[in-house]
Formats: structure tokens, C-alpha cells, sequence
């Protein structure tokens, strides 16, 4: 084993066969003892006193030996630079115990994130990114250490950017309705199916000047009425029309006339007819080019239907102009409660139908755009409250289920406007609400996509394609 002296260069030859025979000459001349080899653990730490001999190589594990003359620690002591080297060891083992529980927490935490996902316990999509910084461990003893920063991101439209993109598709309609109501001197006679109790009895006229009279939509040959006599008192009759007149009956318990006599015997009173007119406000929003998508309630009379439809009015959020409505709806679709009504020369563009209502999830925000009490560009919030459609009826189990059930405040004039979600898709048209608006309902989109491909619907699209040389098929 080749040895060397440091600054003093390459051992002699007397020096040398010294250190062969384990003996080293003095500044004397002296022999010296033998030089004792020091023990180390796994540490480093010495198990057994270095030899007073100053003199050997650089071991490379053990730090520097001192020079021959050169002065320095006593004999036996271990050196701080043996002891650098301890400590770089232990700051290693250190260094990798606390690195090894930085990895557990993160696996930790990646795993807690991934048992939320699969249990449903986050409903939009997230964005998350972390970042770490770590120590590196020195000879000063510093430790080794891990931050990490997590941020999550919705990826859902804020309520601000849901109404910019939304809101200049959505309508407010003013629909009239015109007809004729039954009339009793000095009494009144009202509708039991209207709302309220003060809807008169309708009827209307062909064109030949014949009335018809109507109740719960349709056209019928008889009518049940309340009639109110000027002291208070009230009693059902019946409504028929002779020879375009109409007369009223008494009716018992079961909706059937009373006999005089064996008779059926009109009671004694002057009835007649007398204009009727009623405007109603609602809401819509595009679907297609010119089209408009809405409730059936809001273009139709709960007693004439869609039979007395007059036209109105449509006015785009934001915007002063009003567009006259002339033509007829496109089409109607009572049992969903919806129907599609042409306003053209707004440029409004159709909103994007989402049709799967089984996305939707309970707890999803959602939001109602509408013209509540005829105030346009109106916005609420809210959360889907139920992950099953709701029925047309409560407590009727054969009745369709139709509702989407959310927690956006609606009220009068909110009918037939969009329901949305976080995407600014169209989910649903509202249509109604009960109490006090905690339970508000929403037709799915679904049925507004199916009577938009109806044929019968189509063919009136191309109808009035050809008559405006527009494409309204989207």
C-alpha cells in the first residue's frame, strides 16, 4: 500500500522500512510503539483510542492523519471532521425518514381524494395541481422538508358569465287571448276549474257567428258553473246552449238537473254574451332560429286552450324593441305543458339543449333566467333537489313524470323561461312552483327536443321557412 506525507512528499528509505516493521523514527532518532489501528461503528465513532502516533496517510474513511511536527488535537480525540461526517450519515438516515413520510402523506392524500370521487362526494369537475419543494440536508444538520400547495378549480360558468351568454336569448311574451263569457243579469257566473274562483264561462265564435263553449281546454256541449246571487248565496248549475243562447240549470249533488215537475226547467234569469279579453305574461327562449320555446299556459287560456290565441307580444332581455306576434304556435304539447311560438327578426341565438336530465345530479347548482311579475332579465339560483323526475300529480302514480325538482325561485311570469345548468345549458323549462318556492318544477328539456322532431312540427318549421326564406332548423 502506497502511503504519502502530505506537504513533505514521499516517505525515505529509513522511513519507509519503518513503517513496514510498525515503527516510525522520533525527531530523536527514537523508535516509537507500535501504531494501534482505531475501531469505528457504523457512525463513525471510534470504539477504541487512536494511537499517539502523529504520523500516517489520509484514510478514506477516517478524515485526515496528522503530519509528522505538526500540532494539533491531542492524542486519541476524534477529529471534527470525523464528526462532520457522523453527522452527514445521521442527517441522511433523518432525511430519509422524514422523505418517507412525505411520500405516505401524499399517497394518503391522494388516496382519501380518490375514495371522494368514487363516493360522489364532488360534483363538478375539478382541476387540481400541487406543488413540492424540498431541502436538500447539509452539513449544518438542516432536514429535509416538503411543502405542498393544492388548489382546486371549477370548471363550471359563474352566475355572471351564465346570465351574459343566456339572458339575450331569453324572451318576455305578452300573449292575448280574446273570446266571449257567458253573462247573468244582476248575478255572476264563474268557471270551477279557473284560478281563483273568478274566471267567467267561455265560449267562441266560428265563422259563421256560432258559439262554442269551452272548459278545461276543449270545446264542450254543456258547461258546470258557480252561480253567485246578489245575496251571497251560490249554487252549481249547468250551462247549455239553444239556438246560440245560452241557458242555466240547476244541478244536484252529482252534477245532474234538477226536475220540476218531472221536468228539466232553465232557471228564470236573462244570460247572454259579452266580450272577453285577457293578457297574460310569461316567458320564453330561442331553440332555433325565430323559434321560441315556452309554456302551453303562457299562450294558451285554461278554459279555450290554444282556440283563443290572439298574437302579442315578445321582448328580448335588454333590449327595447317589441317583435308582434301574429301567427299561431308552431306547435303545442299540453301533457308536458310546452309549446314553440315563431317571433322572428331578433337574431337571438338558440340556447344549447342538454336533453340527458339523468346528468344531473342532487346538490347541482342551477339556475332560472325569466320575467317574474313582468320584470324582464330576471336570474335566481339554486340546486337540483332530486335525482327522479317528478309527476304531473302529486299522489298519482300513474300520472307522467315530467319535473325536474330544484330549488331556483320562481314565480309569476317565471313560466316558460330556462332552467340552467353551470354550463349555461338548457335542462328544463320552468313551469311551476308550490308553497312558498322551495318546490319549484321544471319540464325536462328532453320533451322540448322531442316536439321540436315531431313531423307535424316540422312541417310548420318549413312552412315558415319558406315564408321568411329563413333556415329555422338551427
Amino acid at each position: 500500500m502506497s502511503q504519502e506525507r502530505g506537504d513533505h512528499g514521499t516517505l525515505g528509505e529509513d522511513e519507509q522500512k519503518g513503517a513496514d516493521s510498525g515503527t516510525s523514527p522520533g525527531d530523536d532518532g527514537r523508535r516509537l510503539p507500535p501504531q494501534i489501528t482505531p475501531s469505528y461503528d457504523l457512525f463513525g465513532n471510534p470504539l477504541m483510542p487512536a494511537s499517539s502516533d502523529p504520523v500516517g496517510s489520509a484514510g478514506p474513511d477516517r478524515g485526515s492523519r496528522f503530519n509528522q511536527g505538526t500540532t494539533g488535537s491531542p492524542p486519541g480525540a476524534v477529529t471534527s471532521t470525523t464528526q462532520s461526517d457522523a453527522n452527514k450519515q445521521t442527517i441522511s438516515v433523518v432525511t430519509y425518514v422524514i422523505g418517507g413520510l412525505g411520500v405516505l402523506a401524499i399517497f394518503g392524500f391522494f388516496a382519501v381524494m380518490g375514495v371522494k370521487m368514487i363516493m360522489g362526494w364532488h360534483h363538478d369537475t375539478k382541476t387540481i395541481s400541487i406543488s413540492t419543494s424540498t431541502t436538500t440536508a447539509t452539513d449544518t444538520g438542516s432536514k429535509t422538508s416538503v411543502s405542498t400547495d393544492i388548489s382546486t378549480t371549477s370548471s363550471g360558468m359563474s352566475p355572471t358569465e351564465i346570465y351574459k351568454a343566456c339572458a339575450p336569448s331569453v324572451v318576455t311574451l305578452t300573449i292575448i287571448t280574446k273570446g266571449y263569457a257567458v253573462s247573468v243579469d244582476r248575478c255572476k257566473l264563474t268557471d270551477p276549474y279557473g284560478e281563483g274562483g273568478d274566471d267567467p264561462i267561455l265560449a267562441l265564435l266560428d265563422d259563421n257567428g256560432k258559439p262554442t263553449l269551452y272548459q278545461k281546454g276543449k270545446p264542450v256541449e254543456k258547461a258546470l258553473g258557480i252561480l253567485h246571487l246578489p245575496k251571497g248565496t251560490k249554487g252549481s248549475v249547468l250551462v247549455v246552449l239553444a239556438k246560440a243562447t245560452p241557458f242555466l240549470f240547476a244541478v244536484d249533488e252529482d252534477s245532474k238537473p234538477v226536475l220540476e215537475k218531472g221536468k228539466v226547467v232553465p232557471l228564470p234569469l236573462k244570460t247572454g254574451f259579452e266580450k272577453y279579453d285577457c293578457t297574460g305574461v310569461g316567458s320564453g327562449f330561442y331553440v332555433r332560429p325565430n323559434i321560441v320555446a315556452t309554456n302551453w299556459h303562457v299562450v294558451s287560456d285554461k278554459a279555450m286552450g290554444d282556440a283563443g290565441f290572439r298574437g302579442g307580444l315578445a321582448q328580448v332581455t335588454d333590449k327595447p324593441a317589441k317583435f308582434t306576434i301574429t301567427d299561431k304556435p308552431i306547435a303545442f304539447d299540453p301533457v308536458h305543458d310546452l309549446a314553440l311560438v315563431y317571433v322572428p327578426g331578433t337574431d337571438c341565438k338558440p340556447l344549447t339543449m342538454e336533453p340527458d336530465y339523468g346528468k344531473l345530479k342532487v346538490g347541482e347548482p342551477v339556475y332560472a333566467l325569466g320575467s317574474p311579475y313582468a320584470m324582464a332579465g330576471s336570474i335566481s339560483d339554486g340546486i337540483v333537489a332530486s335525482d327522479e323526475l317528478r309527476p304531473a300529480e302529486d299522489g298519482d302514480r300513474d300520472a307522467p313524470k315530467l319535473y325536474i325538482q330544484h330549488s331556483a325561485k320562481i314565480d309569476h311570469g317565471f313560466s316558460g323561461g330556462p332552467l340552467l345548468d353551470n354550463q349555461g345549458h338548457v335542462v328544463g323549462v320552468n313551469t311551476a312552483h308550490k308553497g312558498n318556492g322551495a318546490v319549484n318544477l321544471a319540464v325536462a328539456a328532453r320533451y322540448v327536443e322531442d316536439l321540436l322532431d315531431k313531423p307535424s312540427t316540422q312541417e310548420q318549421i318549413d312552412k315558415l321557412s319558406k315564408k321568411s326564406q329563413v333556415d329555422l332548423h338551427g
